[in-house]
């Protein structure tokens, strides 16, 4: 583009198409490259939410259970979930070899929760693990 004075300069005032053409694409590659960054850091924020809730649902799962076994209450109730999670409870017990009077029981639980998004299968799993005498009442 250039501007001066006379006949002839009007006819050349202004960008011709391959410039504005170029421009448009250097544009819109930019606009693309903001949307694919966009669209990965929701999937990413979806994803770090249903960890978090899967891992509420698990630590819930185990302090329920724990303290039901502490109290040896009967379960009152089904967990309620959202359609489409699954959880799983596990409760292990053992006797440590260091304990010399033989006294103490590490009960050890674990709880996993499942889910799927966008065909994806995603699962947290949380491990808690205390210290009951051999009468059954927690000692920690």
């Amino acid at each position: 583009m250039t501007l001066g004075i006379g006949r002839n300069s009007l006819k050349e005032a202004g960008f011709t198409l391959i410039e504005v053409l170029a421009a448009f694409a250097v544009l819109l590659s930019g606009l693309t490259l903001v949307a694919a960054a966009f669209t990965r850091h929701l999937a990413a924020v979806q994803l770090l939410e249903d960890s978090l809730d899967a891992g509420r649902w698990a630590d819930q799962r185990l302090i329920q259970e724990t303290l039901r076994r502490e109290l040896n209450v009967q379960r009152a109730h089904e967990d309620l979930l959202p359609a489409g999670v699954a959880s799983e409870l596990t409760f292990r017990s053992s006797r440590p070899d260091q304990d010399p009077l033989k006294e103490l029981v590490i009960e050890e639980g674990t709880a996993q929760v499942s889910w799927v998004r966008r065909s994806q299968q995603r699962s947290t799993q949380l491990t808690t693990g205390f210290v009951a005498s051999a009468g059954g009442k927690n000692s920690s």
